[in-house]
């Protein structure tokens, strides 16, 4: 099975997408929130 796969991303490399920088500023936003998010529950989960 990984040799196919293999087989496969020799014969067809993957193309690279273009982000524009608005998209980066937004996903890097939601980024940063979800990280603070997932902070506060584990700081939750661990005063348990």
């Amino acid at each position: 099975m990984n040799q196919k796969r293999d087989v496969q991303q020799v014969t067809k490399p993957r193309e690279t997408i273009r982000r524009s920088e608005e998209y980066k500023a937004r996903l890097g936003a939601a980024s940063l929130l979800l990280a603070e998010k997932m902070e506060e529950k584990r700081r939750a989960w661990d005063s348990k």
